[in-house]
């Protein structure tokens, strides 16, 4: 068998593979060198790759195939490269095997083209050919035909997917393009954003810089005052009004206790004059006492008894008479010095229109 490959390491590989097979191996690198060692010797089967340097491997099987009509060529190749392989199988190659090989399929395959050798050459050498052999040609010829057909099938598939690779490559650019196109619309979004924001920041600054201008200018024209003055003047002014609402409150309360000590006046009259009453029927009483035999001998146990309950009753009523007395009085000191504090406020008030206004006010 001749093994024509460029690559050197195939030819290592397949000394190794064929070792013990009894099949001698002749080895050419480049498709001329093949040419020369198949016209020196005696060659049954050519093993050789498609795609080399030079002269490729369909070409060298056509040469081949001039020299010797009952040529038995298995062709290999890469999977890639089936488009080689059906022009080789309809040139009339026996078999093709894929790189990278399988031993055993290899080895299968080389065995049945020494087979295949040996009825091409008696059909060249005129020898008959039994019923059993064109029928096992047959079988081939159409296992071979199947074998081309499942190849252009395969093809067909992969020319689809590249189609369809292509359309989808083409789809991604497209996106792509797309992409950096949205890409850039949004960088300058972006920086279109920031310079609006800039320019409000400052058209509000400038609004702001406006309006103090016209306060200025409104406050000029009135003859006012200038912002910090009127800053004070507002901060015055609230706590005048904080000031006013607690005057108001001072007022109703001194009020409220104004009320109170009319109320505790009244009471208090109400009370002296039952006092007086009290101390009429307590006058009577002694009176009664003595005009029945003096210091009270000839009263009974419960007349006494009766005696002592009113006089306790009546130091009673006058302890909460001082007790009155004493809160009146508390309550007089309390409503003068809310009284003073009702002046001194009114003055602080009447100096602090006098600094903010002058001493004119109409």
């Amino acid at each position: 068998m001749l093994l024509v490959d460029d690559i050197e390491g195939i030819h290592d590989m397949l000394d190794v593979v064929f070792e013990n097979t009894g099949i001698e191996l002749e080895h050419a690198y480049l498709g001329q060198q093949a040419l020369e060692i198949y016209q020196e010797k005696e060659i049954d089967v050519v093993l050789s790759d498609i795609c080399m340097p030079g002269m490729d491997g369909l070409e060298l099987f056509e040469k081949l195939k001039e020299i010797d009509p009952a040529l038995t060529m298995i062709m290999t190749t890469a999977s890639e490269q089936r488009d080689y392989v059906i022009r080789a199988l309809r040139l009339g190659a026996f078999d093709y095997i894929e790189k990278p090989y399988n031993e055993e399929n290899l080895q299968k395959s080389v065995k049945r083209a020494f087979i295949e050798r040996r009825k091409r050459v008696a059909r060249t050498s005129g020898e008959s050919v039994s019923d059993e052999e064109i029928e096992h040609l047959k079988q081939e010829l159409a296992a071979r035909d199947q074998a081309i057909a499942e190849i252009d099938q395969k093809n067909a598939e992969i020319e689809q997917l590249k189609q369809e690779l292509n359309a989808q490559k083409e789809v991604l650019t497209a996106s792509e393009k797309k992409r950096k196109a949205l890409d850039k619309l949004r960088m300058e979004l972006e920086v279109k954003e920031g310079a609006m924001k800039t320019m409000e920041a400052v058209m509000k600054e400038r609004m702001e810089k406006l309006k103090t201008a016209q306060q200025d200018q409104k406050r000029e024209a009135k003859g006012g005052l200038s912002a910090e003055a009127e800053a004070q003047l507002e901060e015055l002014q609230a706590k005048l009004e904080a000031r006013e609402a607690e005057l108001t409150e001072k007022e109703m309360s001194v009020q409220e206790r104004e009320l109170f000590v009319t109320e505790t006046e009244e009471s208090l009259m109400e009370k002296g004059m039952r006092l007086t009453e009290i101390e009429a029927e307590l006058e009577q009483m002694r009176e009664d006492i003595g005009a029945g035999g003096g210091g009270g001998g000839g009263m009974s146990a419960e007349e006494q008894a009766e005696l002592e309950e009113m006089k306790s009753k009546l130091a009673e009523k006058e302890e909460v008479l001082r007790n009155l007395e004493e809160s009146i009085h508390e309550k007089e000191k309390s409503i003068e010095k809310a009284e003073k504090l009702v002046k001194i406020r009114e003055q602080f008030l009447e100096q602090s229109e006098s600094i903010l206004f002058g001493d004119s006010k109409g």
